[in-house]
């Protein structure tokens, strides 16, 4: 069966079975399957995307050139001779068969960039440049639009993810690797500050000062050469620092941090990362949660941490992961936890689906613990595996209450994410319409995110898995949960 490999990221490449396509009659035939492939989460109407790639033709005139790219399309890719076939098409719609024997380095980069530091990496891997670099339909000025639109976002995603990578081997002292992606950020974006201070930071902390400050001296006469602006005063006061010998890697691999003894890194995520620490005065283990620089020093986020962690430190209930501590400085935030050795309910997921009575068992602990918070006013708005986390006993507990939301607030939203409050894909999977909506959080949003937990700790996997940003929203909106009865016929009805 012939595959179909396409390259969108960096320059168009397409392959069939290795061998470069050739045959193309237009860009507009190239166009045409670009499109396809980054929309194919939904049919496309066929008028739609005569308009894109034809808008100064005669709507008849238009229709026709449509025609005659699909029809050399298929040719070029073989579409009739596979099955299935690339391109599912109607005489309404055309759509890109994601089912087919095909590779396409968008929707892996897309699949994978908002999951964990492997998927991460692999991710950044596929990164090979912007999206159709030098591409261009000059006559066509909505498609040139939606490229890009769709470019900016993808150099977007590929940036957060470099970020978040740099941070994680900072945080685990693999400052060699951190450099990696450091850099990788500054070719995706050259005036990219916070990466330029990863890499002195990361420099620094590698034990090369000498190195740091002239990346920083490097950093600065570029930036006046060709903008004409000083570097901000946060990686001019850094560059200060290492100087002074002052610079200490804020995120230690292992260290002592206000009377914590901190040790492993339990995970990372898009706001800090958790670690496991001791805190001698009561010789107990607890988890230490240290949130990221550029949300901590923010001034909204100085504003709102304290009331917020104080509110969250008085939600008492058995199922509702303690918050010990916490405290702000300059270059951090922290809160300090219980520390649960079971891990995330995601985690414990990926070894498949729970049965009926453990599910029960889960669902009972966490709608208390729900119940409890909206009795104080509180609502979660990220409820998802990711955030109920297990004892070795499989006792279930929520966490990442309020602060995360907090944090989140003030990030840029995604492509095709409309919650005001949270960033990450992994959420918009979980999230209620009316919060992808930007509506304001009600308990009724929590009931909902809990419900489609519910159904992934049933089936093993989330309703919709198929779908992505704002075809995965408007499901929600509009379509049913898909029954369980498919996945599980052993439930009782």
């Amino acid at each position: 069966m012939p595959h179909l490999a396409i390259r969108l990221l960096g320059r168009f490449e397409a392959s069939l079975d290795e061998t470069p396509l050739a045959g193309f009659d237009s860009d507009k035939v190239r166009a045409l399957l670009a499109y396809l492939v980054v929309e194919a989460d939904r049919p496309q109407r066929r008028e739609k995307l005569a308009g894109l790639l034809w808008p100064d033709y005669p709507e008849s005139s238009a229709r026709t050139s449509l025609r005659r790219a699909l029809a050399n399309l298929r040719d070029v890719i073989r579409d009739r001779e596979v099955e299935p076939p690339f391109l599912t098409i109607t005489r309404q719609t055309i759509q890109f068969n994601k089912n087919s024997a095909s590779e396409v380095d968008v929707l892996a980069f897309l699949s994978q960039v908002g999951g964990d530091v492997a998927e991460k990496e692999s991710a950044v891997g596929l990164y090979h440049g912007d999206f159709l670099e030098g591409f261009s339909v000059p006559d066509s000025i909505a498609f040139e639009e939606w490229l890009v639109t769709t470019r900016e976002a993808l150099q977007a995603q590929a940036l957060a993810a470099l970020h978040k990578l740099a941070r994680h081997y900072e945080g685990t002292a693999a400052y060699d690797d951190a450099l990696v992606y450091a850099r990788r950020a500054v070719e995706v974006e050259p005036f990219d500050e916070s990466a330029h201070r990863a890499i002195m930071r990361s420099l620094a902390a590698g034990g090369m000062q000498a190195q740091a400050l002239a990346h920083y001296e490097n950093f600065n006469h570029t930036l006046k050469a060709e903008l004409d602006v000083d570097p901000s005063p946060e990686t001019t006061a850094l560059a200060e620092a290492i100087g002074a010998g002052a610079f200490r890697a804020d995120r230690p691999g292992a260290g002592m941090l206000r009377g914590y003894e901190i040790f492993d890194l339990l995970g990372e995520g898009y706001f800090g990362a958790v670690y496991r620490a001791h805190q001698a005065a009561v010789s107990r283990d607890v988890a230490v949660k240290i949130i990221l620089p550029e949300f901590a020093d923010d001034p909204d986020f100085i504003r709102r941490f304290e009331s917020e962690a104080q509110l969250v430190a008085r939600l008492e209930h058995p199922h509702i992961v303690p918050l010990y501590d916490y405290w702000r400085e300059p270059g951090g935030a922290y809160l300090v936890m219980r520390l649960l050795r079971g891990g995330s309910l995601k985690r414990a997921l990926e070894r498949g689906p729970w049965s009926g009575e453990a599910a029960a068992r889960l669902v009972d602990q966490i709608a208390t613990a729900l119940a409890a918070a909206h009795k104080k006013g509180v609502v979660h708005r990220d409820v998802k595996p990711e955030n109920i986390l297990l004892d070795e006993a499989d006792n279930a507990y929520l966490s990442d209450f309020g602060i995360a939301t907090l944090a989140g607030s003030l990030a840029p939203l995604g492509p095709g994410e409309g919650a005001h409050d949270l960033q990450t894909a992994s959420s918009m999977r979980y999230l209620s319409p009316e919060l992808a909506a930007g509506d304001d959080p009600a308990p009724a949003a929590d009931v909902y995110s809990l419900g489609v937990t519910i159904y992934e700790l049933l089936t093993g996997q989330p309703p919709f898995p198929d779908l992505e940003g704002a075809a995965l929203q408007e499901a929600h909106r509009s379509r049913p949960i898909p029954p369980l009865e498919g996945h599980r016929p052993d439930l009782p009805a």
